[in-house]
């Protein structure tokens, strides 16, 4: 049996960083009670001047988050590339790994990463990949189920939410754990990088999703965009910045 303890404003809000990056918002989780419609959020921020200067930007959850009523947040890390110093390749990707549990009744929970900017890739070489899996485990032995939102599980966006690059595990299509199998794996993913169509100049990822009671799941994906080869060159992309997730 599961203990849930109130104790949102006492969790750990820091995390390591690797870049020199601005005090800006990398990780923020949203969770609501499905029945009652009690709502508890956290996000979490990277220090002014953090890191070392490199071009990788990570922040893993210092300890497990709690809440109460709701369910909780056992683990997440953030991971951002910034690609233009491997090879003149200009890549820009956001890795978003999480663990989630509902408490006695269903959950929504809504996971935003960082949006990252970057020096504008144009709509004639911009190209995006992405890909997400989830673990859903039935803790109790009678089922799972994870629904997700209107807009899909999880969400791969563009300039700065602006635009939906790709939604994978789409609305209406639950993922499911029968009563006695444990646990299922679900993976989804784009194939091939794809045309963007438009100019890109940041990225960011999200998940969105309803979880059974009881039970958890845990998540990771990838959201990567880069030039085409032809133009990677061009571009000189510069140093990988954060900027606020607009709400």
């Amino acid at each position: 049996m599961r203990i849930f303890a109130a104790t949102v404003a006492a969790a750990a809000a820091t995390g390591t960083a690797h870049a020199d990056i601005v005090d800006l918002m990398i990780f923020e989780i949203i969770a609501t009670n499905e029945v009652t419609g009690a709502t508890q959020s956290q996000s979490f921020t990277i220090d002014p001047g953090a890191g070392d200067g490199s071009s990788t930007v990570s922040w893993s959850l210092d300890q497990q988050l709690d809440f109460e009523g709701i369910g909780g947040l056992e683990s997440a890390s953030i991971t951002v590339t910034n690609g233009a110093n491997r090879g003149g390749a200009g890549g820009q990707s956001v890795v978003a790994d999480f663990s989630v549990f509902a408490s006695t009744q269903n959950a929504l929970f809504q996971i935003n990463s960082a949006v990252v900017s970057f020096a504008t890739i144009p709509a004639a070489s911009a190209q995006g990949f992405a890909s997400a899996a989830v673990t859903l485990v039935d803790v109790f032995g009678d089922g799972a189920a994870l629904t997700p939102s209107a807009g899909g599980g999880y969400r791969a966006e563009l300039n700065n939410g602006a635009t939906s690059f790709a939604s994978l595990f789409p609305a209406g299509t639950p993922l499911s754990v029968a009563a006695g199998v444990g646990a299922g794996d679900f993976n989804a993913d784009t194939g091939v990088f794809l045309p963007t169509g438009i100019d890109v100049s940041s990225i960011s990822a999200s998940w969105d999703f309803a979880l059974s009671g009881f039970d958890s799941a845990t998540g990771t994906s990838t959201f990567t965009v880069i030039p085409a080869p032809a133009s990677a060159a061009l571009l000189g992309l510069g140093g990988l910045a954060m900027v606020r997730r607009r709400r």
